[in-house]
């Protein structure tokens, strides 16, 4: 009874041994893994920050025509909010409105029989 007691002693010791080497394997392959993708991460970086001086350079330039080409438009937009005012018609009377109607027209004329000239 004693040496079955001594067997199962011995087979647990060894067991916890098993589990015991297992764990540590377990956590020098996490390690490894680690090392690895931080290897694998500074590698990828320092790739693109030397091949980027020249591709962020063509990017740069990218930008900047896209942004004047923005205030291009930016312009555009502000020459004709001026140019197309809106009417304060709130406190006219008929007569004061046909007077204005009148003034518009002309100076829509005027400004296409200039145009035409050009």
């Amino acid at each position: 009874m004693q040496t079955m007691k001594r067997k199962q002693r011995v087979r647990t010791e060894k067991d916890k041994e098993r589990q015991a080497r297992r764990e540590a394997e377990r956590q020098r392959k996490e390690e490894a893994d680690a090392h690895w993708k931080a290897e694998a991460e500074a590698k990828k970086k320092m790739t693109l920050s030397s091949m980027g001086s020249g591709y962020s350079s063509h990017l740069q330039k990218v930008e900047q025509k896209r942004g004047k080409k923005q205030t291009e438009r930016e312009k555009k937009k502000k020459i004709m909010t001026e140019r197309c005012k809106p009417l304060n018609v709130d406190g006219f009377n008929e007569d004061n409105l046909r007077n204005r109607i009148d003034e518009l027209q002309k100076h829509s004329k005027k400004g296409a029989a200039a145009r035409r000239r050009k």
